[in-house]
Formats: structure tokens, C-alpha cells, sequence
């Protein structure tokens, strides 16, 4: 039986990739004569710099305009002089990834990072909602709408450095989730977040929220179970679980602490700045902490233009979910995943420069989006209704054709703060014939809120909570489950001896005590007798 879901998870796997390779790179296609757009020429053009110029600085190729192989038009240089020294606007983290690509197959070569940076996602996000609870048919129709309604899919094929940062997070919380976590890919997730203050500057808080939740979590899930009976052996098997735990938390923190700081001393060397964006505070005089979070996350969330909800609104069925796990039961997975989207969505609300400038939608929090798709499948696999369901397959539905619309008419996809509308949208109206583009609430190009907005946004604030607590209110009094069981109560036998909710034993938590949910089992890299019942396809993978 184990051997029939394994095979069930490959293939439901294997197809999610072949979709999701589809789509992306028919966006790619879609997108590639146009001229890139927004940042994506300036990550080029810093790229182009390091295997032409063997320089980080991205001066000469605007002045030679070398970058016309690409974009045959008049640019602005994204570099400023501070103190007389070059500093571009932009960290080099992803032009760094792009740069052998980009010399051996030019821009095409820079796709394929992203692409496969988002392909990589799909695989974890999969994996992540297998390991924790999540049935099989849930976690593929979950992972298929966030590839076809959510942010991923917009970012897949272009040039911005979120599709790294997805890849990065969604693979930290894995590993973190895991009991007992081979060091290799501790060490492994622990370098993808010390990369990504390399990446972009607003992810400097990633190193931080994982090295804490790495103290938290990695010690715990090396204990002395199965040490020898008695006294001795209990004694050498507690001396061992400390040696194990401690080579594994120092295998968690050394790779991002070294990350972290070097790109300090980077910056110092370099820029005598000792900021993790020395583009956006020193050359461009951004900074976080400049408006409330509070008005922050309400733009982020419901303006018109660059919102999550108005562009993906699939992802409301993850707001209802995470009021659904918020149980004991559940303690350590919301840790985690929690844990890492809450403090970066927070700060990143304080951004004045919110949209983050001319650019795609849902940018600035769509790093956080691959955390959240646990949340709705657990919502979906516990209110199975057919009208849910069928909501959600059409909010990715509508989701996936306002990108794609947008990806037939390129520029359409980029605003300012300033633009009256959002194209696509507009076009969306016509194809629906509704008004549905006169919804959404727009910020004023001041950054504020005018009087026919306020109400906009308070109804789609009123409405969303609305809507949230309703589902949540279903979902737990759905009969689906049992009261007091997890999310995977009453699986069926096909489903029983893979994932977490049914091990065929005594079940392996990820060591947090009582609080973890039978449902949220992790699994074990080291010590596969001990785990190999709970085992999902494909983790040994990594």
C-alpha cells in the first residue's frame, strides 16, 4: 500500500510540474518579444556587467549601452554616486544567478533561473502539504491553483528575484518541520536564506526569523528516542542526542550567519554602508518604518492595482484555513510557517514605496504566498463541498486570466501609484461583461486614502473578514472529521502508511510535545526505521 501511494504522489507530482512547466514557459513565450520591463533590464544590465565588465558596477554598460541586445531603447541608469563611490540600486544576489546563464543564452538564459526557480516551489509547496496532513487529492488541486492563480504564476516568467525568495522560504519550512533533519540540507536551507539579503534588501529579516526558529525547532527534534534500555544506554543515548543536536543547530546557523554578515562587510567594503539595501537607503533614500503597518497591509492586501485579493482572490481560502489551524494542534507548524510571513509582511508594511515602484502586482508580500497554500488546502480538506471547491477552481480561474492577459499585452501588467486603473482588469470587465473593475479600491498617487476609496476599502475589508469567518465557522463544524481530529481523520485505506496523518505505528512528531497534531507529523532523515512508515514521496529527496 505504501509502495501504491508513493506511485499516487509521483505521478499527481509529475503532472503538477508538467502544468506548471506549461504555463510558465508559454508566459515566458509570450513575454520574450517584448522588451523587458519595470527592474528586469536594470537585473540584466547589472549581470551583463560582471561577465562583460567583470565589474559589480553596472555604469558602463549604460553608458556603452551594451544592454541595447536587449532593450534597444534609452534607459535610465539604476546607479547613483554616494561619496563618490557607484552604488547601484539594486542588490547583486539575483544578477549573480543570472550571469552565466544570461552570457551562455542571453535573456532567455536569466528565464530559465526564474522558471526554475518556480518549478522548484511547485515541488515543495507539494511536498510541504503531504508531509503535514494534507491528503493527496488536496494537496494537488492546492498546488494547481497556486500555479495557476496566485502570484507564482506572474513571477515565474519574469525577471524579479521572487520566485528565489519563494524557493528559499518554502524549502526552509520544510526542513525546519522535519524531525531530525539531515545536516546537509539544514546547512542547505540555512544558505538559501543567507542568500536572500543578497537578493534584495527587504529580505533581511529572513536570516533573522529563521535563526530563531532554528533554536527553536532544530534541538527538539533530536532527542534520545530509541537509545538503549537502561541506565547506560539512556545516558549514552541522551550524550549522543546532544552532540546530534548541537552539529545540527550549528549546521543550521554557521551558513546564514556568514551569508548575512559578509554581505555587511560587502556593503562596507564597497558602498561604506552598512545597510542590506544600500540602492534603496543611501542612493534612493527609502527606508522601512516610515508609514503604519496597519495602512500598509491594507494597501497591500485590497488596492485595485497591486493587491493580492483583487488580482489572486484565491488566496482568501488560506485566511480561513489559518483560523482553522489555530490550535494547539497545529503549534508548530504555525511557528514556522507563521512565523516567517507574519514579521516580514509586517515590517514590509511600513514601506512607503508599497507597490515597489513601477511594477507587477501582489510584489512586495508574493514572497509569502507558497507558506500560505497549506492553509487552504487544510480548508479545503476539511469542508469538501462541491461549491467550494468550485469557487476556488474559479478564483484561479479568473486569477490565471487576468495574469494571462496581461502576459498578451506585456506593459499592461506593470502600474505606478499614480495610474487610474488596472488594465487588465478593465479588459476582464469587457470579457465578463460586468463592472467588475470599478470594485476595487485605489490609493491616491499621494499614498492616501480619498473619500470614495474609504469606502471601498472598508467594504472589502468588511466583506473579506466576512467571508473568512464564515468558511472558518463551516469548516469546523463540518462532519467531515470527527470532533477533536486532524485535518487527515477518516482517510481512506488508499491514503493510509504515506504522510503524517496515519503511520502505521507509533506516530514520530517533529518534537515539540504535546502540541503537535497527529496530523502535522514530521518526518525523519536520519534514522529511516524509525520513520519510514510516515515517509512522503519523494523526501528523501530533499
Amino acid at each position: 500500500m505504501i509502495k501504491d501511494q508513493a506511485g499516487a504522489d509521483r505521478t499527481v507530482l509529475a503532472g503538477l510540474v508538467t502544468l506548471a512547466a506549461a504555463v510558465f514557459a508559454a508566459a515566458v513565450r509570450l513575454r520574450l518579444p517584448a522588451l523587458p520591463m519595470g527592474d528586469e533590464p536594470h537585473y540584466l544590465a547589472l549581470a551583463q556587467a560582471m561577465v562583460e565588465h567583470h565589474t559589480f558596477d553596472p555604469t558602463p554598460v549604460y553608458e556603452h549601452r551594451d544592454y541595447w541586445s536587449y532593450y534597444p531603447a534609452d534607459i535610465d541608469a539604476h546607479v547613483a554616486v554616494v561619496d563618490g563611490r557607484p552604488v547601484p540600486f539594486h542588490n547583486l544576489g539575483a544578477p549573480l544567478l543570472f550571469a552565466v546563464p544570461f552570457l551562455l543564452w542571453g535573456r532567455a538564459g536569466a528565464h530559465l533561473v526564474t522558471l526554475t526557480a518556480a518549478l522548484l516551489t511547485v515541488v515543495h509547496v507539494y511536498r510541504l502539504q503531504r508531509e503535514h496532513g494534507i491528503r493527496t487529492p488536496y494537496a494537488g488541486l492546492t498546488t494547481g491553483l497556486l500555479v495557476l492563480g496566485s502570484p507564482l504564476y506572474v513571477y515565474a516568467s519574469m525577471l524579479f528575484v521572487e520566485p528565489l525568495g519563494m524557493l528559499a522560504l518554502v524549502y526552509a519550512a520544510r526542513v525546519l518541520l522535519t524531525a531530525r533533519p539531515a545536516v546537509w540540507r539544514l546547512a542547505l536551507a540555512s544558505a538559501g536564506i543567507g542568500y536572500l539579503p543578497w537578493v534584495h534588501g527587504r529580505y533581511a529579516i529572513f536570516p533573522v526569523t529563521f535563526a530563531v526558529l532554528a533554536v527553536l525547532c532544530v534541538p527538539r527534534s533530536r532527542d534520545a528516542r530509541g537509545a538503549a534500555p537502561g541506565a547506560r544506554g539512556a545516558a549514552l543515548g541522551a550524550r549522543g542526542a546532544a552532540l546530534g543536536a548541537r552539529g545540527a543547530l550549528i549546521a543550521a546557523l554557521v551558513p546564514v550567519a556568514v551569508l548575512a554578515t559578509g554581505l555587511e562587510a560587502f556593503n562596507a567594503v564597497m558602498y561604506h554602508s552598512l545597510s542590506p539595501a544600500p540602492g534603496s537607503t543611501d542612493a534612493l533614500g527609502e527606508g522601512l518604518l516610515r508609514q503604519s503597518p496597519l495602512r500598509g497591509l491594507l494597501y497591500l492586501t485590497f488596492d485595485g492595482r497591486f493587491g493580492l485579493l483583487p488580482n489572486f482572490p484565491v488566496l482568501l481560502l488560506s485566511g480561513a484555513g489559518i483560523l482553522l489551524c489555530a490550535t494547539r494542534a497545529h503549534r508548530r507548524l504555525n511557528l514556522v510557517l507563521l512565523g516567517t510571513a507574519v514579521p516580514y509582511a509586517v515590517l514590509i508594511a511600513t514601506y512607503p514605496n508599497w507597490p515597489g515602484g513601477f511594477s507587477p502586482p501582489g510584489r512586495l508580500l508574493s514572497v509569502t504566498v507558497p507558506l500560505l497554500a497549506y492553509y487552504a488546502a487544510a480548508l479545503l480538506q476539511r469542508l469538501p463541498s462541491w461549491p467550494l471547491l468550485a469557487a476556488a477552481q474559479l478564483a484561479a480561474l479568473y486569477g490565471y486570466t487576468m495574469s494571462l492577459l496581461s502576459d498578451a499585452y506585456p506593459l499592461e501588467r506593470f502600474h505606478w501609484l499614480a495610474d487610474p486603473r488596472n488594465t487588465p482588469l478593465d479588459r476582464m470587465a469587457t470579457l465578463l461583461g460586468t463592472s467588475v473593475d470599478r470594485l476595487p479600491p485605489l490609493v491616491t498617487a499621494d499614498n492616501q486614502i480619498d473619500g470614495a476609496a474609504a469606502v471601498r476599502f472598508a467594504a472589502w475589508g468588511t466583506a473579506t473578514a466576512a467571508a473568512v469567518v464564515l468558511l472558518w465557522l463551516r469548516a469546523r463544524r463540518s462532519p467531515s472529521a470527527p470532533a477533536g481530529a486532524g485535518l487527515g481523520a477518516r482517510e481512506p485505506a488508499s491514503f493510509r502508511g504515506l504522510g503524517p496523518a496515519s503511520s502505521g505505528g507509533r506516530e514520530r512528531t517533529s518534537g515539540t510535545g504535546a502540541g503537535d497534531s497527529p496530523a502535522a507529523v514530521s518526518h525523519d532523515d536520519r534514522r529511516p526505521e524509525a520513520a519510514s512508515a510516515g515517509r512522503s514521496a519523494g523526501q528523501e529527496a530533499g
